[in-house]
């Protein structure tokens, strides 16, 4: 039976409506605790001398002298080494309807593993998230996910997806790179937002 554009939309509204309110529920499987914050080596910045260093992460390259943090809150300067101190330490750990992300029809009415970390090296005023992004990772409360987890979870609640959002996700990216490699082996679609413009406009 062929239904119409507006029966279609109707229909979705109703959808997500009656699950929306699934999709902002924490998911922290019984067992797992808040831990502190892992850390690992960043991947990209530079030594300027020999204790302090430039981040090469995103477009602010932050300089920094030993035990200082980046704009992001979430790289530290120790002992002239550059770390990431949110590595598989997400602070959401959501199942959303792919619906809820910017795209136009990929994988329709299929449910997405969205994660994220706390941080992030953007200040908009509009932020929705602005209780994690805006905050160090001490100041959330964080679960241990490696990325393994992340990638039998998504299988175990059948989704599709696994989304890095809610901060921007440039600053975990050793944690995000990790995951979508196990889940490119695992047919799983991984997705990422674009802030080209966000950047833009910080910068100008």
């Amino acid at each position: 039976m062929k239904t119409s554009r507006r029966e279609f939309i109707k229909q979705s509204a109703k959808w997500s409506l009656s699950l929306g309110v699934l999709s902002f529920v924490y998911f922290v499987p019984k067992g797992w605790t808040a831990k502190k914050s892992n850390i690992t080596k960043a991947l990209y910045y530079k030594k300027l001398s020999s204790s302090n260093v430039k981040c090469l992460q995103c477009p602010r390259q932050c300089v920094l002298i030993p035990k200082k943090r980046g704009f992001c809150r979430v790289r530290e300067n120790m002992n002239g080494e550059l770390y990431s101190l949110v590595y598989e330490n997400p602070c959401a750990v959501h199942i959303d309807h792919i619906e809820k992300k910017p795209l136009f029809h990929v994988l329709p009415t299929s449910k997405s593993f969205s994660i994220s970390t706390a941080g992030c090296n953007l200040r908009c005023k509009f932020c929705q998230n602005w209780q994690i992004s805006q905050r160090p990772p001490e100041d959330t409360t964080n679960y241990n996910y490696n990325s393994q987890d992340i990638v039998i979870l998504s299988k175990k609640y059948k989704c599709a997806s696994i989304a890095y959002t809610y901060t921007e996700p440039t600053i975990f990216y050793e944690y995000m790179l990790e995951i979508a490699e196990l889940a490119k082996e695992n047919s799983i679609l991984d997705l990422l937002r674009n802030n080209s413009n966000r950047y833009k406009k910080a910068y100008r």
